[in-house]
């Protein structure tokens, strides 16, 4: 006999529910995170705005979780419409400075950076993007807080907003994020659809 077949149904499907009562399948709170990289891309709106997108996971089996944060999370990096990577006050982009920061802590910098073209699944569908394999599997602190927007059927949507990054061993820089998130954990943002920030470009990748 199969020990699949000593399972008690009933004790199972309460176990199920008491884990989803703490949330553990819901959206993760606001707060800083030691996660490992399982995917890092690059992608583009059909605007043309590169962005890159970033999944980690958190915890240990079976209590871990798993945290995406894609192009809307961050503002455009790499090059506006004009060519440039900086924008109109002279700085670079919030998420080439992320980027960037992810990319020191496993002791690279972003112009070391190679996207490899892969499939991957974005949105349910799978898209062929820029991704960065030689980041895949580290580890790196992400702080990340709420943001709330208005979906195009006028009700309320919740996403994740990557606020900043740290390395895993730097304590101080943790400490500092975690207050900085504590005092704004959500924003909101006024007829903002999230559908219309996830449109990716089906052109062929700038990178």
């Amino acid at each position: 006999m199969s020990w699949l077949n000593d399972v008690n149904i009933n004790e199972l499907e309460k176990q199920e529910q008491e884990i989803e009562q703490k949330g553990e399948f819901s959206l993760p709170e606001p707060g800083v995170y030691d996660i490992t990289i399982e995917q890092l891309f690059l992608d583009k709106t059909q605007g043309g705005t590169t962005f890159f997108g970033i999944v980690g996971s958190y915890g240990e089996f079976p209590n871990d979780i798993e945290i995406n944060l894609s192009g809307w999370d961050v503002q455009r990096m790499v090059k506006n419409k004009d060519g440039q990577t900086k924008n109109s006050k002279g700085g670079y982009y919030t998420g080439l400075i992320l980027l960037d920061k992810i990319a020191k802590c496993s002791g690279k910098r972003i112009m070391d950076l190679i996207p490899q073209n892969q499939y991957v699944e974005i949105f349910g569908k799978q898209k062929e993007v820029g991704v960065f394999k030689d980041l895949i599997g580290k580890k790196v602190s992400i702080g990340i807080r709420h943001r709330k927007y208005e979906k195009q059927d006028g009700s309320e949507g919740i996403a994740l907003q990557l606020v900043d990054v740290c390395c895993i061993d730097n304590k101080e820089c943790k400490e500092k994020l975690t207050k900085r998130i504590e005092k704004r954990p959500v924003i909101e943002e006024k007829q903002q659809s999230q559908s219309n920030n996830n449109k990716t470009n089906q052109d062929t990748p700038a990178w």
